[in-house]
C-alpha cells in the first residue's frame, strides 16, 4: 500500500471506525477525493461501508452543476452510492442575515448531518487537513476567541443527532494528498472561489499566511498547531473540572428550566464561572450559536455579582433570585432531556 493509505489506516483504527458505515462529505476538491479515495481502498480490510453526499451550493452556476456530475461519476467508478442535492445558499444567507461564508456551511453541515441519519451511518467523515486547522486557529485569533477557539478543528466531535463527525486527515497537509492522487493517477475539481479574497478564509490562506511564513516566522504552521495542542490541553483540563462543578451547583433542572447554586462559584475565577456554566449549556444541549464572550461574562455577572437578568440568545431567559440562577427556554418543538 502507498504511505498514505498505510498511515490513514493507522489513524481509521484509532479512531475506531473499522465495521463502520461512513457517509463522506465530498465537495470534489482534493481534500476530500483523497479521502474517499483512500476509504474506497481500505474498505474491504477495515470492514467499511461507504456512502459519499455532496452539496450543490448553486453560487458558481455551470461550474456547481459540472462539480456535480463529477462528483457523480467519480462515485459511480468506485461503487460508492452518493446523494447529490442542491440548496440556494444565496437566498438562504439573504433570509438569515448571514454572510455566504457561514450560510453555507451551514446548509452543508444540515445536509451531510440529515443524510447520515437517514443512511443509518455511525459516522460522518469529512476532509478537514492539517492546512485547514492552521487557517482555522488564524481565524479565531484574528477574529477574537477564547482557550476553545485555539484548540483548532477536533478529530472528533458527536453531533446532537447522534452521529459522530470525524476528520480522519488532520495529520495531512494538502500537498500530501495531492501527491497521493498524483501518484495513483486520480483527477480532483477546483473550486474558483478559492481564489476569491473577497472570503475571509482565502485571505487568511493567500494573504496573511504567506505574510507570517515570509516576513515572521517561517514555521508559524508549526507554532500554531503547538499553540493548539497546549490549548486542547488546557481546555480538557477546565473541562473535567467544569463539569464536575457543576452537577455539583446544579440543583435540579428540565428541558426548559435550570437553578444553580450561586454561592459556591461567587469566588471562583470568572474564566471558570463561564466554563461551568458552558458546561451546563452543552449537557442540556441547549442552543449556543450567537452566544459570544459578553453573553456569558453577562451570566457570569448575575452567578457572582448578582443583578435583575439578561435576555440571550437562542430564546433563553437568565435571572438571578437570591442566590439561584434561573435559566429559562422557551423550546420549540421537543428535546431529550440529558443528564452530566
Amino acid at each position: 500500500m502507498p504511505p498514505f493509505i498505510e498511515q490513514l489506516r493507522t489513524i481509521l483504527i484509532d479512531l475506531e471506525l473499522p465495521g463502520q458505515t461512513l457517509l463522506i462529505g465530498l465537495s470534489g476538491g482534493g481534500d476530500s477525493v483523497a479521502l474517499l479515495h483512500g476509504l474506497h481502498q481500505l474498505q474491504d480490510p477495515l470492514d467499511l461501508k461507504l456512502y459519499a453526499a455532496h452539496l450543490d451550493h448553486g453560487l458558481r452556476g455551470a461550474e456547481s452543476e459540472s462539480d456535480a456530475e463529477w462528483v457523480r461519476e467519480f462515485c459511480c467508478g468506485l461503487g460508492v452510492d452518493c446523494v447529490i442535492e442542491r440548496r440556494d445558499i444565496a437566498q438562504a444567507a439573504q433570509e438569515s442575515g448571514r454572510g455566504i461564508e457561514e450560510a453555507a456551511r451551514e446548509e452543508r453541515y444540515r445536509f451531510l448531518e440529515e443524510q447520515a441519519v437517514r443512511l443509518e451511518a455511525s459516522s460522518l467523515c469529512v476532509g478537514h487537513t492539517q492546512d485547514d486547522n492552521v487557517e482555522t486557529i488564524l481565524h479565531h485569533i484574528v477574529r477574537g476567541t477564547g482557550l476553545a477557539g485555539l484548540t483548532g478543528i477536533s478529530a472528533r466531535r458527536r453531533l446532537p443527532c447522534g452521529v459522530t463527525i470525524v476528520r480522519p486527515l488532520l495529520s495531512f497537509s494538502r500537498a500530501d494528498l495531492e501527491a497521493y492522487l498524483n501518484e495513483v493517477g486520480q483527477s480532483w475539481r477546483r473550486d474558483s472561489t478559492n481564489d476569491d479574497e473577497s472570503y475571509t478564509r482565502n485571505r487568511i490562506r493567500q494573504t496573511l499566511l504567506p505574510l507570517l511564513r515570509n516576513s515572521f516566522n517561517p514555521a508559524v504552521d508549526d507554532a500554531l498547531l503547538r499553540l493548539a495542542w497546549q490549548a486542547a490541553e488546557a481546555q480538557q483540563a477546565m473541562q473535567h473540572l467544569a463539569e464536575r462543578t457543576g452537577r455539583e451547583v446544579l440543583l435540579d433542572a428540565s428541558d426548559t428550566c435550570v437553578r444553580i447554586d450561586c454561592v459556591p462559584l461567587a469566588d471562583a475565577p470568572a474564566g471558570f464561572v463561564r466554563e461551568v456554566l458552558r458546561a451546563i449549556w452543552i449537557d442540556r444541549q441547549w442552543p449556543r450559536r450567537g452566544m459570544n464572550y459578553s453573553h456569558w461574562e453577562s451570566l457570569r455577572g448575575l452567578v457572582c455579582g448578582g443583578g435583575v437578568g439578561v435576555r440571550l440568545p437562542g430564546s433563553i431567559q437568565a435571572s438571578r433570585r437570591a442566590n439561584l440562577l434561573i435559566l429559562e427556554y422557551e423550546k420549540r418543538g421537543s428535546r431529550v432531556a440529558s443528564g452530566f
